[in-house]
């Protein structure tokens, strides 16, 4: 009997174990992520991790940026990554052994866009060695870190390249007129660079050759739109001054605007309401599904509390490329409050910049989403700034928070 009931205990052990292993392979460690774009393959590190509960977490990281993703919803062999905020999601299916995984990346937020998504469960380099690999070249510059005069194909203005190299790995970022390109990382090998973003409505590729006299030139994808060719060189750009871009079509200092309030379609709000009479404030021009907004709005939440009590004004204008006003106002509010800005939204149903100059012809020409526009106590504008540095300019953030602290403080305070 003893020995029946321990054939049985042993056999209850090995069905146990065999149901198990019936949940499937475990998620959890670093992934190498790819986007397939008009550039060729977009490389980034994504981490799983499932907690204790079940809940499975995943991250893109990017130098020292970390985008999480707000759900990660697993059915069988088949996964969903979300990010809110951009409309965005990775629909992919996992391979029978668990080790890589491909689908979609698709996001609705702004123009939509798809574009094919793989991901490789192991310790692989961002770019490997064995595959991004060019024959040596000791007449080539061997360190590009420090700023580059970045020019893109078709722009009026230089852009500003930061790059800081440690042994073949690079990082950082280029300033452009209408705002950074954020955290970029990847390497620059015998004269080839590649550089990489993702972060949940931008997956963007650079690429670029060095020759003999120090010229870089290569192309910048950005998804499955066509590649925008672009040339560097290893000196300061004649960067334009972004409080000077924008300007307004008259001379009176007047920029007004009327816009129906995301909370109340009903309610329509101008330059001219009674909240703003009297007093200094500011209108932002937004687009949520452009993360230098997002990096515009995490200053101006900064600004809002270190004034807080100062009778200094903030309404927020977003324009979201679509017609879909339930959309419009879930977008809304989900911006305002993830970056605690407790004032009001403004909601235009313009397609455009140039439509946007069309219903506010004050304005002489629009560049970019931000746009943040300084108003006085009279109502008249004192200073208008175009694009936004983010995290990722390091000293150029800074100094644009205090120039903007500096800014807020003397329209409060105006000198006689």
């Amino acid at each position: 009997m003893k020995t029946k009931l321990a054939v049985i205990f042993v056999l209850t052990i090995i069905l146990a174990v065999g149901c198990s292993s019936k949940k499937g392979p475990k998620l959890d460690g670093h992934w190498r992520a790819a986007w397939e774009s008009s550039g060729g393959e977009i490389p980034a590190d994504m981490y799983i991790k499932t907690t204790e509960n079940g809940e499975i977490m995943a991250e893109v990281h990017n130098d020292t940026e970390i985008v999480k993703f707000d759900r990660v919803l697993k059915t069988k062999n088949h996964i969903n990554f979300y990010i809110d905020r951009y409309e965005c999601v990775i629909s992919a299916d996992l391979s029978e052994d668990g080790m890589s995984m491909t689908g979609e990346w698709s996001k609705q937020s702004g123009t939509p866009n798809q574009m094919p998504f793989s991901a490789i469960k192991d310790d692989i380099e961002r770019f490997p060695f064995e595959k991004y690999n060019p024959e040596p070249n000791e007449a080539l510059l061997k360190d590009i870190s420090g700023v580059w005069k970045v020019r893109f194909e078709g722009d009026k203005y230089d852009s500003m390249g930061l790059f800081l190299q440690e042994r073949d790995r690079v990082t950082g970022t280029i300033r452009a007129i209408d705002g950074d390109f954020r955290f970029l990382e990847g390497i620059y090998r015998n004269g080839l660079l590649f550089l990489s973003s993702f972060n949940g409505t931008w997956v963007f590729i650079f690429r670029a050759e060095m020759d003999e006299q120090g010229l870089m030139k290569g192309y910048w994808a950005r998804g499955p739109k066509p590649a925008v060719n672009w040339t560097a060189t290893k000196e300061e750009p004649d960067y334009p001054d972004t409080w000077e871009l924008t300007k307004l079509s008259n001379d009176n200092g007047v920029l007004s605007f009327s816009y129906p309030a995301a909370d109340d379609s009903e309610q329509v709000i101008s330059s001219f309401d009674q909240r703003f009479k009297g007093k200094p404030f500011l209108a932002a021009f937004y687009l949520s599904g452009c993360p230098n907004c997002h990096d515009s709005a995490e200053i101006l939440s900064q600004l809002s509390k270190e004034f807080k009590g100062r009778d200094f004004e903030m309404v927020f204008i977003f324009y979201e490329l679509t017609d879909k006003i339930e959309r419009i106002k879930a977008r809304v509010k989900l911006f305002l409050e993830d970056h605690d800005l407790p004032y009001l939204g403004l909601y235009s149903l313009a397609m455009s910049k140039k439509e946007i100059v069309k219903e506010i012809p004050d304005f002489k020409n629009f560049y970019a989403w931000p746009t943040v526009v300084f108003y006085n106590s009279e109502g008249k504008v004192a200073a208008i700034h175009t694009g936004v540095d983010g995290p990722a300019t390091g000293e150029y953030q800074q100094k644009l928070i205090d120039q903007y602290r500096t800014k807020i403080e003397e329209l409060l305070s105006p000198t006689e």
